[in-house]
């Protein structure tokens, strides 16, 4: 029996932590984080990577269907009569309904980024835009509509600075699960220098768990835990007047409608103690607070609204391009 390990990407999720795999002639035995990475960290999921690989329903031939169509009866076909019917269907549909009735959707995971390049390469040549994947229910919501609408630029650019927060809020996601490799660590660095960490998020998880304060909002209420703190961001004068005045539009109107979510009203919709939202709104207008968040704002159908308000909610309480909030990084405006 021979034995090695050799560093590789984990390609469970989009994020491609970097891992160490031990290899039993040949066979995946164990997989655990690369120590020696900056990115090395390992979750649940890429934990049980062999059990992927090796699973004995795992489709490693192609498979056509064979009865009706619903039906879950399928035969192995070689790669040929494969591509061969593949490419058929693809001319039958353009010559019957037009190009643009063809199109592609990808996951999200590490190794299936190749596949992005079936848009480029394949479908707009064929004359098709509809190249599609997972982000339009967890990406493009809350990373490209909601910040351009709100302040003029991606997600991308706005980077957390954890190495100078005084406090860190995470909101509806686990970083310890599904995140990038190195930011679960810089949290955990951040806690222990002394910064404050407050999870958003109906679940118990990791975080959750060594986190200074947990708000247990109910599913889907988080607009209105948002707008109740910018509430009281607004009445109490808690804001750059200066800031507002300059760089900001409709401030009146938005001031009109976060009244609605007053403290009573927002504990009893989030199911949430109506002190834990003057809270927060404390801990973003005293302390540099920057933010982590992710899909528990997207997956409703308030989602970019969600997002827009958090936001107005971080800018209002100058915690946008400053040392310990969100920075903007250098962009482009082409």
């Amino acid at each position: 029996m021979q034995k090695s390990q050799l560093p590789a990407i984990c390609g469970i999720c989009p994020y491609g932590c970097h891992v160490k795999v031990t290899l039993s002639d040949g066979r995946i035995v164990d997989v655990k984080s690369n120590s020696d990475s900056p990115y090395g960290n390992l979750c649940p999921k890429g934990k049980r990577a062999p059990q992927v690989v090796y699973s004995p329903d795992r489709v490693q031939k192609p498979l056509i269907r064979n009865g009706k169509k619903g039906s879950v009866s399928y035969r192995e076909a070689n790669w040929d009569e494969a591509l061969g019917l593949i490419g058929n269907a693809f001319k039958r549909v353009k010559k019957k309904y037009g190009a643009a009735a063809a199109a592609s959707y990808m996951g999200g995971g590490t190794l299936e980024d190749s596949l992005s390049l079936l848009g480029d390469s394949f479908l707009q040549p064929f004359g098709s835009p509809n190249d599609m994947d997972c982000g339009s229910i967890c990406y493009v919501s809350s990373r490209v509509i909601a910040p351009l609408t709100t302040l003029g630029i991606e997600d991308r650019n706005l980077i957390p600075d954890y190495e100078n927060a005084e406090a860190v809020v995470i909101w509806g996601t686990n970083p310890a699960n599904g995140c990038l490799p190195d930011r679960y660590r810089r949290i955990l660095e951040a806690k222990k220098r002394g910064a404050q960490v407050i999870v958003v998020d109906p679940r118990l998880q990791a975080l959750a768990n060594v986190a200074d304060i947990w708000v247990p909002v109910r599913p889907g209420t988080d607009g209105a835990f948002i707008l109740g703190v910018l509430n009281i961001v607004i009445q109490k004068g808690w804001y750059d007047q200066q800031f507002v005045n300059n760089m900001t539009v409709g401030f009146e109107e938005f001031r009109n409608y976060a009244q609605k979510f007053t403290p009573e009203r927002v504990a009893t919709t989030c199911h949430i103690e109506k002190q834990m939202v003057l809270q927060m709104a404390e801990i973003l207008t005293k302390k540099s607070t920057t933010l982590n968040f992710y899909t528990g704002l997207e997956y409703a159908s308030s989602a970019v609204q969600n997002t827009r308000a958090l936001y107005i909610l971080w800018a209002l309480t100058g915690n946008i391009d400053v040392r310990g909030g969100l920075y903007i990084d250098e962009y482009s405006c082409e």
